[in-house]
């Protein structure tokens, strides 16, 4: 899932409500590409983390690829810069595209 513009609150209630569709369609994962973020805000930041949560807590993977410098200076500011693991992000593509190629 491409994420664009602002990751603030109107942003993260749009893609909360994008992500509990995606979770009630039974989705085993979800990978967001944040490359397209040009803002975020902590208010932003924690409804998407909100939002993983919840997938996970459903048994869903998820992970965050494509994270801009002025979002992750902000993750590392607010302590939450761990929480957005690449390796896994890129395990996840690979192993949708493999799905889909087999």
């Amino acid at each position: 899932m491409l994420l664009r513009g602002a990751l603030d609150l109107a942003g993260a209630r749009r893609l909360a409500e994008e992500l509990e569709s995606v979770s009630s369609d039974g989705a085993e994962g979800v990978l967001l590409d944040a490359r397209d973020v040009t803002f975020a805000d902590p208010t932003g930041l924690r409804a998407m983390f909100d939002a993983l949560l919840h997938m996970r807590s459903e048994g869903a993977r998820t992970a965050v690829i494509g994270v801009t410098p002025a979002v992750r200076r902000l993750l590392e500011l607010t302590g939450t810069g761990s929480a957005l693991d690449g390796a896994a992000g890129f395990g996840l593509l690979r192993r949708f595209s493999s799905e889909e190629g087999g």
